[in-house]
This record gives C-alpha cells, sequence and structure tokens, in this order.
C-alpha cells in the first residue's frame, strides 16, 4: 500500500488550483476532504478525454447543462440510453466529457464494445469514479456495482469523494492515496440526546428559535409528514422522491412536496429525505441551520455519521452553517458492545471469507454426491461474492456495503459511540439533555419515584444550557403536575427536609398543610380579634358561621388538605380563645348552647 500523500490547501481552495496543471492524478484515491471544492470540476475542465461516473443523477443534468452552457460538448447516460453516444465516440470532438451513473455504465461499454472502440476507450480516457464512498453506502441500488468489473480494465483512472470509504479491495489499495488538508474542525456539532426524536424536533419547531431557514434531513416522508402535521407549520417544503407512494403518505400536506431544491426557492422549513443528502447544492445565508434526525426506532433512517452526516451538512456551499443540530437517540448498549471500524472489518471479512470457504466444500459435496441442482445457499453466498469465472470468488465491494452497513449501525451504540463518530469527522461535539421522565423507575417505590424526578428537576435547573433544546421544559411543566406535593414541598420546605422526611409523600403534605395552616391561623386569628371580646357569650351557631368562611378566606386545611370544617369548640382546640359551656337566648326567645369566652391565648402586635 502506498503511503498517503497530504497536500495543505487554503480555505477554500478549489482541487484545480491544488494539483500540478490542475489534472487528477492518474490512478489515484482522492480524499478531498470538503465537499463543493470541484473534484467533478476539476475532471470536465481537464484538457483530455473523460468518463466521469457519478452516482447522482441530479448532478450529471445539473453539470452537464451547466458546462453545455459554457460551450462544453457533454454526453450523458442515464436511465434511458443515448442513441448518439457511438457518434459522439467516433466524433472528432477534442476532449470528449462522458457523464454516466453506475447503473448505466455498462450501456457505454457494450456500445463501445459493438463499434470496436472498447480498447480506445480504455486506453485514452481517464475514467473517474466520483463520490466513490456510494459505492459501499449505496446497497439498496442493486446495480450500483456494474462499472467495478470494468473501471479496473482503463490504464487511467482515479477514484475521489469528500468521505471516502476505506475500500478492501486490492486494486484499490494499490492506487496512491491523495489527502487534502484544509486544517482546523469542520466545525461543532450539537448532538441532542433523547428517547423520540422527532417529538423533540417538533417541539424546537413550534418555539422557532432559529436565526435563519432551518434545512432538515431526516430520511422518511411519514415522519416527515408527521414533524408538519403535529407543528402546524406552514412556511415549509418537502423534499422527497417524486414517487405515487410519497405523493400519498403526503396525504392533504401533499402542496407542500417539492421535487428539486432551488436557491431562491427555501422556506423557513426545509424538509429533506435520503435522495437529497448528495448531489445538489444549497445555497443560503450564514444564519442557516442545519438539522439531521435519526431514530433507531426506525432503522432507515439511521445515517453514517462520517459519511452521509457530513455530506448532509456539505449541501450547504461556501460557507458554515450557523448552527448544525444532531437530534437521535441511541441503542443504549454498554460500552463494551463499542466497535471501532477496524474491528467490524475485521469480523465481517472474516465471516465474508468463512462463508466462502464453506460454500466451496458444499458444492465440492454436492458434486461427489452426483447433485447437479442449485443450491440452497447459491442466492445466500451471492451476496458476498462474484461469479464471472464461473467460480464463486470474494467480492471485496460487496462484502465492503456489509461492513458499511455495520459501521454506521455502530456510530449508534450509545452516546459515546456517537460522539466518537463525529469528533472521528472532524466535528467538535456538544452533548445535549432533551428528555426527562420516570418511566424507568415506574415499578419502584413512591419515595424513589419522588427522589428520582427531585433528582432530574434538580438537574434541569442547575443545567438550563444543556437542555434548551427539546422536550425537557415540557416534562418538567407535567411532572410539577402530577407530583404537585413533591414539588410544593421543594418550594417551601427545601430540599433537606425533603430528605429528612425521606421523600414520603403523606408526611410532606402533613408537614405543608401544618405549615400553611400556622400562616393561616395567624390572619384567622387576627379577623377573630375584631369580633370577639372576652368575658362575652356567644351562640356556638354564631361561632361555627364565624369561623367557616375564615377558613375558606385563608385555605385553613384539615389532615386529607381539604377546607376544615369549622366547629364552636375549634376556638379552644386551636389554642386561641379559653372557653366555657353556656346557654344564650336567641333572637327566637329559644335558650341555646353557646361559650362564654374566658381569656385569650394571644397577643397580636399593631
Amino acid at each position: 500500500m502506498n503511503t498517503t500523500i497530504k497536500i495543505k490547501a487554503t480555505k477554500n481552495a478549489k482541487l484545480s488550483d491544488v494539483f500540478l496543471n490542475g489534472l487528477i492524478p492518474h490512478n489515484s484515491d482522492i480524499d478531498k476532504t470538503e465537499t463543493g471544492n470541484g473534484l467533478t470540476t476539476a475532471e470536465i475542465k481537464a484538457p483530455r478525454n473523460s468518463i466521469i461516473i457519478n452516482p447522482q443523477v441530479n448532478t450529471i443534468i445539473l453539470k452537464a447543462k451547466e458546462w453545455e452552457a459554457k460551450g462544453h460538448i457533454i454526453a450523458s447516460i442515464y436511465h434511458e440510453q443515448r442513441e448518439d453516444i457511438t457518434a459522439f465516440l467516433k466524433s472528432n470532438q477534442v476532449n470528449k466529457k462522458i457523464f454516466v451513473t453506475p447503473e448505466s455504465f455498462p450501456v457505454l461499454i457494450k456500445k463501445a464494445s459493438d463499434a470496436g472502440l472498447l480498447k480506445m476507450l480504455q486506453d485514452e480516457f481517464f475514467c473517474l469514479l466520483d463520490e466513490s464512498h456510494c459505492y459501499a453506502s449505496e446497497k439498496f441500488r442493486k446495480m450500483i456495482l456494474n462499472p467495478i468489473s470494468h473501471v479496473f480494465q482503463f490504464k487511467k483512472i482515479a477514484m475521489g469523494s469528500a468521505t471516502p470509504f476505506p475500500y478492501t479491495d486490492p486494486r484499490i489499495i494499490k492506487l496512491q492515496k491523495y489527502k487534502i488538508v484544509y486544517g482546523g474542525s469542520r466545525g461543532k456539532v450539537n448532538i441532542i440526546s433523547c428517547k423520540k426524536p422527532r417529538t423533540a424536533l417538533e417541539e424546537l419547531i413550534k418555539k422557532n428559535n432559529f436565526k435563519g431557514n432551518v434545512h432538515i434531513f431526516f430520511n422518511s416522508v411519514t415522519e416527515c409528514f408527521k414533524v408538519v402535521k403535529n407543528t402546524g407549520i406552514t412556511d415549509v417544503n418537502i423534499f422527497c422522491a417524486d414517487a405515487e407512494e410519497n405523493h400519498i403518505k403526503l396525504f392533504n400536506l401533499n402542496q407542500y412536496f417539492k421535487a428539486e431544491p432551488k436557491k431562491g426557492e427555501y422556506k423557513r422549513f426545509n424538509l429533506y429525505t435520503c435522495r437529497y443528502i448528495e448531489g445538489w447544492d444549497m445555497f443560503d445565508d450564514y444564519n442557516t441551520t442545519i438539522i439531521i434526525v435519526t431514530d433507531t426506532a426506525r432503522p432507515h433512517t439511521l445515517i453514517s455519521i462520517p459519511i452521509k452526516a457530513v455530506q448532509c451538512i456539505g449541501r450547504l456551499r461556501d460557507k458554515k452553517p450557523y448552527e448544525i443540530l444532531h437530534i437521535t437517540n441511541d441503542f443504549n448498549k454498554e460500552k463494551h458492545f463499542e466497535e471501532t471500524f477496524a474491528q467490524i472489518e475485521k469480523r465481517v471479512m472474516f465471516e465474508a471469507v468463512d462463508f466462502v470457504k464453506i460454500y466451496k466444500e458444499h458444492r465440492n459435496s454436492m458434486v461427489q454426491a452426483g447433485i447437479a441442482k442449485p443450491s440452497m445457499m447459491d442466492e445466500f453466498i451471492s451476496q458476498y461474492t462474484t461469479n464471472e469465472l464461473g467460480i464463486p470468488e470474494l467480492a471485496h465491494f460487496k462484502v465492503n456495503q456489509f461492513i458499511y452497513e455495520a459501521w454506521t449501525l455502530s456510530h449508534y451504540t450509545n452516546i459515546n459511540a456517537l460522539q466518537t463518530a463525529w469528533k472521528e469527522a472532524n466535528y467538535k461535539t456538544k452533548l445535549y439533555g432533551c428528555e426527562l421522565d420516570v418511566e424507568e423507575c415506574k415499578d419502584e417505590s413512591k419515595q424513589s419515584i419522588n427522589k428520582y424526578v427531585i433528582d432530574q428537576f434538580i438537574e434541569y435547573r442547575n443545567n438550563p444550557e444543556k437542555y434548551k433544546y427539546g422536550t425537557a421544559s415540557l416534562i418538567i411543566q407535567k411532572l410539577e403536575n402530577k407530583y404537585s406535593i413533591l414539588f410544593q414541598s421543594l418550594l417551601i420546605l427545601g430540599i433537606a427536609r425533603i430528605k429528612q422526611l425521606n421523600y414520603d409523600d403523606e408526611l410532606m403534605k402533613t408537614e405543608l398543610i401544618q405549615l400553611n395552616n400556622r400562616n393561616a391561623l395567624n390572619k384567622i386569628t387576627a379577623e377573630l380579634d375584631k369580633i370577639l371580646n372576652v368575658n362575652c357569650k356567644y351562640l356556638k351557631s354564631f361561632l361555627k358561621e364565624a369561623l367557616q368562611p375564615l377558613y375558606v378566606k385563608y385555605e385553613y386545611l384539615d389532615n386529607n388538605g381539604n377546607v376544615m370544617k369549622a366547629k364552636a369548640n375549634q376556638l379552644e382546640t386551636l389554642g386561641l380563645y379559653q372557653i366555657k359551656e353556656d346557654r344564650l337566648t336567641d333572637n327566637n326567645g329559644k335558650r341555646q348552647a353557646a361559650f362564654k369566652i374566658e381569656g385569650k391565648n394571644f397577643e397580636l402586635i399593631a
């Protein structure tokens, strides 16, 4: 393997400024570090015949249109076959440029072969595997690996990406590696760790404290629909593939569908599915916020941090976002489940090699047994092998796709793995909490739950910056309503006294009532002093009717927390007055039960 050649570049330098004469070197594997620094453009401008294999149809269309407007003649092959490609190859055009998708690459090879031009193509055309990471990351594209059996027949090849994948294929390992070094970190990512990423996103949108436009990468049309529906936003675009199933999923929000992002047509909120992670340029201002949303409960939303997440952020051209947020949960596995890329590569490659070995032994056994029919293992082993010569051999690119998948999942092992993945992608990180709840201790004793709730509240109160994103504030409000006695105790009694009472609801409630009643009784006493006099007799009914409205007014409570029911003898039981049983004639001339006030046990301070 060749030593990597590192080339220092100034900020915003293009690759045509970095390489000698602006030419991408032959037989090279280029880590261009930054998106949008002109690998494709450098090859279009190069004074030679070129084939540029790009996985993004959108990029091909836009680049061809851009350079044809500048007088260049570009041939493109994607989806439908271009009928004049043979004539284009035979033409006297200088510096021929051919754009082709990986899936359509065999069309070019067949056209050239049928015209007797294949050797000329392989000898005279420079072949560039643009966005080379896609051959690992786009496993869902069944024909993404179409070019691989042909590319290495070309004399002059190169591959490049801002987010390269370390392929194991010996032919790639032999290529000269180049690393463009711009210096410094790519920026800072605020990781919002939560259990329900979509809910956290919705709360952020509702608060709408963003400085500028917001671009949200969330690979689920259904989840994007729910975000728009639940938040009620109308200043919004939803970018997804223009497919019937997507329009059905968007239902009554289909008016927000957009097929292609365009400069000047961004809304306050812009949601993108995986189709728009790559292959287009975002021209927005310095106030732009980029949000990436991933959810382990929806595996299709999980994207590789060092590759796809970096590509999301890289859509913004010529500047860094004002803020980058990654709203996510994780698998919450213990540290020993964490794996480095090298460990994953070793494990998956070992398994693949073993599968091929076992399969070959199995086929030999079938031959010896005289069985010529296909084996049930054929389809399984085809995931890891190529069969070009009639013998299944390990296909490194196919195995690398499995390595990529396992590597992507590993980024979500736990919060530490997430932070590590971002740091390996050269981003600084800051971790923010989001949700607070008591679900995980619901089977514990009431005292344990109370302690957990108080601990969570104190954590939230003492670290407001940590919880400035997401749903923490809402959860605190719900907790305050659900655990009203507990939060009243925290406010009135203080944490030290709550601990002394062992977080016991009944003890806290009793103490709160006692404290409340002491304060209320002082006010009730002052009111009674205005209407009751020593050495005077009062009907018990009168005293009861005098006390009850005062209990209501000042919220004098019984042991259950309800307003106390007044009784005349409470003048004495509450320690306010010295009273004696007596009789008194009422307004109807009847003798009724009464109390004589013989003294009072208080002295009001003026």
